[in-house]
């Protein structure tokens, strides 16, 4: 039994309902790798759409996949990358999630089963340890 393609609006409105519901709601990025297409910028909803006309158009192949790009929402230093392709019976799935501190340098890592498995927005500026305030004696600097 052969399964029907999934309505591309509804595979957009329900990756955008998703993603709001954990709290991501700040700007999206889009960019395709090793495609030579341009960064998609802007709305979440606009994002999806124009990558899936331009995979339509070109007739790029969804298992190259793309990643979405986006900040944390009370930090401007922590970057969530999403690793994402499109099926065209599932929609839009999550491989990896990728946060970033850009102040600090430090990663973490997530390879999800599931779009249900990455975590929430709020959790993220907790996954980075906040400097102690005597720090500075254990760096040999002394207060004059």
């Amino acid at each position: 039994m052969e399964q029907k393609p999934i309505d591309l609006e509804k595979a957009v409105r329900d990756m955008a309902n998703l993603l709001r519901q954990y709290g991501y709601r700040n700007s999206f990025t889009i960019t395709m790798p090793k495609s030579g297409q341009p960064k998609f910028t802007g709305k979440l909803n606009d994002c999806l759409n124009r990558y899936l006309a331009a995979t339509i158009k070109r007739e790029l192949s969804s298992s190259q996949g793309f990643e979405l790009e986006t900040w944390a929402p009370y930090s401007r230093n922590i970057l969530c990358r999403f690793h994402m392709d499109f099926d065209k019976q599932e929609g839009f799935k999550v491989h990896k999630m990728e946060v970033i501190n850009l102040k600090d340098k430090l990663t973490h890592e997530f390879r999800l089963r599931s779009n249900r498995e990455m975590p929430g927005a709020q959790t993220l500026e907790g996954m980075f340890p906040k400097p102690k305030s005597w720090d500075f004696l254990k760096k040999g600097k002394r207060r004059p």
